[in-house]
């Protein structure tokens, strides 16, 4: 399952100076797992925007607006999917772990656990 998800807001305050700006710089999709739902995998494709700073001082020239607290810079999957990860590597570890998370629908690589 997939579930394509935009931000409504395009317009946020810069992290260093905190002026409000709408100009954008660049879109981009980031692509991530989550918890199965109804036994099924599921996808988040979710497109997000680059802004520029208008702060003619600022140090910071672009930014991004952050997702929330649902995920990492850079990860590919969501924290709550992490967790589960976490918490099956210390039930079962390696090979038996990774069976058990594919029986869950959250599938990892041995190595990974």
């Amino acid at each position: 399952m997939q579930i394509e998800a935009r931000l409504r807001d395009r317009s946020t305050v810069c992290p260093d100076c905190h002026v409000r700006t709408q100009r954008i710089h660049s879109l981009y999709r980031r692509t991530l797992s989550d918890l199965p739902w109804q036994g099924r995998r599921v996808t988040l494709r979710v497109s997000s925007v680059r802004l520029y700073c208008n702060s003619a001082g600022c140090r910071r020239r672009t930014f991004v607006i952050p997702l929330s607290d649902m995920t990492v810079p850079y990860r590919r999957h969501t924290m709550r999917l992490t967790d589960l990860h976490h918490y099956v590597a210390h039930a079962s570890g390696g090979p038996a772990g990774a069976r058990r998370a594919e029986r869950l629908r959250c599938p990892v690589s041995a190595d990974t656990l």
